[in-house]
This record gives C-alpha cells, structure tokens and sequence, in this order.
C-alpha cells in the first residue's frame, strides 16, 4: 500500500513539474505580430540633376517589388514639378500630401492605387516646396508612417533641396545617365546623401547603350556597386507615353527583366 501512495506522489510531482513548465514557456507570438516586427525599408531614388530618368526607375521598382507580394507606398516627394502621378497613369488627383500636411486629411486619405497594388501619394499644389517648416513636417511624418508598408519609395526631386527630410533610416538608389556630367551630379548626390546618414545602395545606369565601359566608370567615380542597367528601349517610350510603367505593360522586355532582378535582390 505504501509503495503505491508513493508511486502516485512521484506521478502527482511530475504533473506540476510540466505544468509549471508549459505556463511558463514563452508564448510564440501570433502571426499579425511578426508582421508588424518586420523592418521596413525606405528607398529614396535620387540624382543630382533631373532628365536622367528617376521617377521611371522609382515606379517601375515600386510595381515591380508590389509585384513581389511587397506593400509599396510610393511618395512623390517632387513638391514643384511632380511627374510620378503621370507615369503611374493617375493624372492630376484633387488631393495630395499638402491636404495632410495642412491637417485637412489623414495620409490614408490621400494614397491612390497604383501599379501591382502599389500605393502613391502625390504632393498636391505646393507652392512653398520645401521652404518654411514643410521639411519638419514631411520627415516627422515619414518617421511616423502610418500606412503598413514593407517598402517605402522617395522618388526624390533633383537636387540637394529635399536632402534635409531624410534621415539615418534610409537607403537609396543613385540614378545616373552615360556621361560624365550625370555622373559627376550623382557623386555630388551622394555625398550629401552620406552626410546625413544615408546608406547608397548602388546606383542604377538608365538608358545605357551597348556599352559596358560606363559601368566600369560609373562605379569608379561613384565607388558604389552598379545595381542594375536599363538599356535604351522602344518599351520604356512607349510606357512612358501611355503614361504606365514597363514591368507592367511589357514583363518580358530586357528593362523589366532588369528592374525585376533588382526588386528581388532587394528582397533577398
């Protein structure tokens, strides 16, 4: 009988034991949570001198990483001469980032659907640009992004006029043509870029023509890796025309095929 009793106590014991030791153990959080945890990303796309190219790179990158299952919010942060609403075929929307800026609208408010899925938000009618206390407001609300977003892409205007809303949280993309001069702005670029904290990424050689010299000299000049090359081609005019991006009108095409090996190795 005593034998017994003491082979129910051990029983009894073990019991607790893993008791106390399932309610202790740490919970794995559900999946909505590790969603929230993931780090996202904000990419400006920049140049030191317009023309080269950028708002094409910044909404076929932002499509083709949407294309990737990505959430992508493209801002268009051209407060003068914005172009992105064009290319992503929106035309001239009522509202934009002014609207929010101003305290008439919430930032959800103003994100229009774009390519793949892809959100964009235009800056509406700013006169002032970046003058005043428009640069605090736009770079606290960037920090306080309340859109969910796994990508963030800052189609910057060229130039060192919008530098001061980035901060040590960004990456970017230096967009350069072949010759010199575009070279020699983007160097410019990057420097002021690095001087607020800001990692390049590697630059991106737009309209390149059969000729491989330039990537050689651009990552010389840059000391930055070559990302990607986008040939000068009939399918980036023709999208361009019917005011739509290439990775989506022609996905087979060498400079979709191009933008699409970038979106994956920044997904990677």
């Amino acid at each position: 009988m005593n034998q017994g009793r003491t082979v129910i106590k051990k029983i009894f014991k073990e019991i607790r034991f893993l008791f106390k030791k399932t309610s202790t153990a740490k919970k794995t959080p559900p999946i909505d949570e590790k969603i929230q945890k993931k780090q996202r990303r904000f990419i400006a796309i920049a140049s030191g001198k317009g023309g080269v190219g950028k708002t094409t790179i910044a909404a076929n990158l932002g499509a083709a990483l949407a294309k990737l299952g990505n959430k992508v919010t493209i801002f268009d942060m051209d407060l003068a001469m914005p172009n992105l609403e064009i290319i992503t075929g929106l035309g001239t929307p009522p509202v934009g980032l002014i609207d929010v800026l101003e305290g008439k609208l919430e930032l959800e408010h103003v994100a229009y659907s774009g390519p793949m899925g892809s959100s964009i938000i235009p800056p509406g009618v700013m006169l002032d640009g970046y003058s005043g206390d428009n640069p605090g407001k736009i770079r606290e609300l960037l920090m306080k992004l309340p859109l969910k977003s796994d990508f963030i892409i800052l189609d910057m205007p060229p130039g060192r006029e919008a530098v001061d809303v980035l901060w040590g949280e960004i990456e970017a993309l230096l967009v350069a043509n072949p010759d010199k001069a575009s070279v020699l702005d983007a160097l410019n670029m990057k420097v002021l870029l690095e001087k607020k904290g800001v990692k390049v990424l590697g630059a991106v050689l737009n309209r390149a023509e059969n000729d491989e010299r330039w990537i050689d000299e651009m990552e010389r000049i840059l000391e930055t890796r070559v990302v990607a090359v986008i040939p000068e081609s009939r399918v980036v005019k023709k999208a361009l025309l019917a005011e739509e991006c290439f990775v989506v009108a022609e996905p087979e095409s060498p400079p979709s095929k191009e933008i699409m090996g970038l979106a994956k190795e920044m997904c990677d």
